[in-house]
């Protein structure tokens, strides 16, 4: 007999898909994190996600400020530019259907990065019940 495992799907809010969407816009980071400290599920995937995308978008506008000196370095920094405002999109996008868990190799590294620093600060996420 094969037994399958199911996990408990979240659904998320309306306010919680809001508050995923504000994270994505980088003041929504400092505002969730000074107003609590335990997120669900689905906000703690996004913040994780924010935090690990604005880490990212710093490293890109290092790379442009010394393309400045070195022209080289801002030939690759355009198409690392492009790349995270389409990340940003689909994840705004993702977050306003709901949708957390992705499979993507890109994402699950924006949300292990931002996960990471995140647990420097003892913020935790809340566990689903057990069904």
């Amino acid at each position: 007999m094969d037994q399958q495992v199911t996990e408990p799907l979240y659904i998320p809010s309306t306010v919680e898909k809001k508050r995923a969407i504000a994270c994505l816009l980088f003041m929504g980071i400092l505002m969730s994190l000074v107003s609590q400290k335990t997120f669900s599920v689905y906000e703690y995937y996004y913040l994780g996600m924010s935090i690990g995308l604005w880490s990212v978008w710093f490293f890109v506008v290092l790379i442009t400020l010394i393309g400045l000196l070195v022209p080289l370095f801002l030939i690759l920094s355009l198409p690392l530019l492009i790349f995270w405002f389409g990340c940003i999109g689909f994840a705004m996008t993702e977050a306003r259907h709901g949708v957390y868990n992705h499979t993507n190799a890109v994402f699950r590294l924006f949300v292990g990065v931002g996960s990471r620093l995140l647990s420097l600060f003892e913020v935790q996420s809340e566990e689903l019940p057990k069904t």
